[in-house]
């Protein structure tokens, strides 16, 4: 049974709606009004029926500036919303509030912008408590920062240094395949036919909360062919288990079918062609499998 979490104003999906799981039978959306005002409901659940949304809470302090919302939950009853701050030249921003086990909903504290680039294609994760991970695009250059938030607080957000991929590229998306390890894949327009690449880094926490990234060196290819053409098409990206990875995109060089690549990073490849025969490296290895969507 469904419920409608927008109530009397339509939302605009085209700006961004997220969606998660704050607590144990909980379910919280973000998304953007027909103005573009950011709002998020919750509301609880059992096996098969959403109840009633409770009252939608603004999470922005001023009109017009919660475009492409998105949203994680980083510990029980917290949750993180990362946004296009339109009120503030489109910078990347980050608001945290609360949802209790009843699915009332509330901000208290500031936003805080984490960049001062218009932003756009924005995602965010929490590989672990109290820990987000939040991938972006600006300037045409993928980008990754990772960072803490303090237990029980609602302004508090330790940043760790900012990650950037230095091409230009469209569709990035990144996924936690361990609390320590996040990959971003993105289509890169400035090689040749657009290939689809994936990239690992590892983070090393810090007690204070930020987050390390450091990349492990190589750039893997995905897909060969053009993923993104004219605003069509784009990449989506899930870690299963064992470092293991599945790349879903439109394969615009195969008559646009839906494809599904699966690979596996391993860090134990031994490289023959090295004077230490013990040297090794790090490769994705895909596809393991492939499947394509063909009708």
């Amino acid at each position: 049974e469904s419920a409608s979490f927008s109530g009397t104003s339509a939302a605009t999906v085209d700006e961004g709606v997220g969606i998660c799981q704050p607590r144990s039978g909980v379910v919280a959306v973000v998304y953007s009004d027909d103005d573009t005002y950011g709002y998020c409901a919750a509301s609880t659940f059992t096996t098969i029926t959403v109840g009633t949304p409770g009252t939608a809470v603004e999470f922005a302090t001023a009109s017009q500036n919660s475009d492409l919302a998105v949203c994680a939950s980083h510990a029980t009853g917290y949750i993180a919303v990362a946004y296009q701050d339109a009120g503030n030249s489109d910078y990347l921003t980050l608001n945290i509030g609360t949802v209790s086990a009843a699915a009332v909903v509330a901000f208290g504290g500031a936003e805080e912008a984490l960049n001062a680039v218009a932003t756009t294609n924005i995602q965010i994760t929490s590989p672990r408590t109290n820990s987000l991970v939040i991938s972006w695009l600006d300037t045409g250059d993928p980008h990754l920062i990772a960072g803490g938030v303090v237990a029980g607080a609602l302004t508090t957000f330790v940043q760790g240094a900012e990650a950037s991929i230095t091409t230009t590229a469209t569709d990035p998306t990144h996924a936690c395949i361990s609390p320590t390890e996040v990959v971003i894949a993105y289509c890169d327009d400035a090689h040749a036919g657009d290939y689809g690449h994936i990239v690992r880094y590892s983070i090393s926490w810090a007690a204070t909360g930020a987050g390390t990234l450091t990349v492990d060196g190589k750039i893997d290819v995905f897909c060969e062919a053009s993923v993104k053409s004219a605003g069509v098409g784009g990449v989506s990206l899930a870690a299963t288990v064992d470092n293991e990875v599945i790349v879903v995109y439109e394969d615009i060089g195969n008559s646009n079918y839906l494809t599904a690549s699966y690979g596996q990073f391993l860090s134990d490849i031994i490289d023959i062609r090295s004077a230490a025969a013990s040297a090794a490296y790090s490769l994705w290895l895909s596809p393991v499998y492939e499947y394509v969507k063909t009708n």
